[in-house]
């Protein structure tokens, strides 16, 4: 018996082998493509949203800080006297103003968020200062419904359970708080706190007046700011809006 048979080896394979699997190769290769290409031009989009983003951010954070930045120059005593107080002031509204534009951003991906809260903004009423007799003289007392000249949001039956409570407090604190600090007396004299006869008690602003005519003035600084501040977040809110529903 012969022991030394070649062994047995497979058939070698035809050529219309090579070029039966060479079209399955090209077309994966073409398909793993068109995704590539679907995929960075979904980047690009990304990219291109995220930089629009940042573009309308800075816008509002800069046109907020603006606003800081003129009550702070509405008292030139601040560079005069006290460089301190001044980058405090500024250093606080900053801060005021961050906090807005961080607050919005938390629901730039809710629709039904963005409009309830564009709906409450556009509910707000820019209060006028009113006076009245007091009881017994002759003198006007001012009898303004809130702190400064916003109102606040017509749906906010409780003010500090309302969702968007944070929202118009920190409204509110950009400009009063930046007031307060260049208001304040380093002459040594000190008029009357003014006192804001309100639903739930009297309630002053932290800051002293001489008079109702120089209560009048200052009101008349916070009406201009409060519609400057609420413009600049309706604005912002609609540019988001504008991206999650194109």
């Amino acid at each position: 018996m012969n022991t030394n048979k070649i062994p047995c080896v497979a058939p070698t394979p035809e050529e219309s082998f090579y070029f039966d699997v060479a079209p399955q190769i090209i077309e994966e290769k073409d398909r793993i493509i068109s995704q590539l290409r679907v995929e960075l031009q979904e980047f690009r989009e990304y990219i291109s949203e995220q930089r629009q983003h940042t573009i309308h951010r800075n816008r509002i954070l800069h046109e907020l800080t603006r606003v800081v930045e003129d009550i702070v120059a509405l008292y030139p005593r601040f560079v005069d006297n006290d460089i301190n107080c001044e980058n405090m002031a500024l250093a606080k509204g900053y801060e005021h103003a961050n906090n807005i534009v961080t607050y919005v951003d938390k629901f730039k991906n809710s629709v039904r968020i963005l409009q309830c809260i564009k709906r409450d903004l556009q509910s707000i009423t820019i209060e006028n200062a009113s006076y009245k007799k007091s009881d017994g003289g002759t003198t006007m007392l001012i009898c303004c419904e809130t702190l400064s000249s916003i109102i606040g949001f017509k749906s906010m039956d409780n003010r500090v359970h309302h969702p968007h409570f944070y929202l118009g407090n920190a409204m509110n604190n950009i400009i009063i708080e930046t007031l307060k600090f260049g208001h304040w007396k380093r002459d040594g004299t000190r008029g009357d706190f003014v006192f804001y006869q309100i639903r739930d008690g009297s309630k002053h602003d932290g800051i002293h007046y001489k008079s109702n005519e120089e209560h009048a003035q200052i009101w008349e600084w916070k009406k201009t700011f409060a519609k400057r501040i609420i413009n600049e977040i309706l604005i912002y809110i609609e540019h988001l809006l504008g991206q999650l529903t194109k």
